[in-house]
C-alpha cells in the first residue's frame, strides 16, 4: 500500500482543508427565526504556530488519495502544492516535479513568457524618457513641463500684462 503525498510547510499558507467552514447566522426581525449559511473557507496553517504543528514541531500537510494509507498526523488539503512546501516522500516529489516548470516561469500562464523582458525594457525606456523630458523629474499626468527659458519668457509676459493692467485698474477706482 502506498502512502499519501506529504509536504512540510516552510511558510504560512492558506490551504483548502476539508471541513473548514464559516457559518453566518442571521435572525429575521419579522419572525425571530435564525437563518444559517455555511461557507467553505481556506484555513491558515502557520509552521511557527505550535497549534498548527502536528509532527515533531513541524506542520505537515497531505493529499488524500484513494487506496493510499493516510498519515497518523497531518492536515489534509485540497489543491496544488506551492514552492514553499517541501516534499517528504516520493509521491509528493513526483507531484512537485510537475509544477517545477510553472514555478520557474510564472508568466507563461499569462502568455508573457517571451515578452516579459521586452515589456520591462520598454517600460524602463519610457520612464527614462519622461525623466529626461522633465529635467530630472517625472511629470504628473496633468502637469505641463516647460524649460527654464520658456518659464522666464512667461514671467516677462506676465509682468508686462500686470504693468498694463495697473493704470486701468486705478482709473476704474477713481470713477
Amino acid at each position: 500500500m502506498t502512502e499519501c503525498p506529504q509536504w512540510r510547510l516552510r511558510s504560512p499558507h492558506y490551504l483548502n482543508v476539508p471541513g473548514t467552514t464559516y457559518e453566518q447566522v442571521e435572525v429575521s426581525r419579522e419572525t425571530g427565526k435564525q437563518a444559517r449559511k455555511s461557507f467553505t473557507v481556506p484555513r491558515l496553517l502557520n509552521p511557527e504556530d505550535p497549534n498548527d504543528c502536528n509532527r515533531d514541531g513541524e506542520c505537515v500537510v497531505y493529499h488524500a488519495v484513494d487506496g493510499a494509507r493516510s498519515p497518523r498526523f497531518g492536515h489534509e488539503f485540497v489543491g496544488d502544492p506551492t514552492p514553499e512546501m517541501e516534499p517528504l516522500n516520493n509521491e509528493a516529489e513526483a507531484i512537485q516535479a510537475t509544477f517545477e516548470e510553472k514555478w520557474s516561469k510564472p508568466f507563461t500562464e499569462f502568455n508573457l513568457a517571451d515578452r516579459t523582458e521586452g515589456y520591462f525594457d520598454d517600460l524602463t525606456r519610457a520612464i527614462e524618457a519622461a525623466i529626461n523630458k522633465g529635467g530630472g523629474r517625472v511629470a504628473e499626468p496633468n502637469q505641463v513641463v516647460v524649460s527654464r527659458d520658456e518659464f522666464e519668457t512667461l514671467k516677462r509676459q506676465l509682468a508686462e500684462l500686470q504693468a498694463k493692467a495697473a493704470p486701468a485698474a486705478e482709473t476704474e477706482r477713481r470713477v
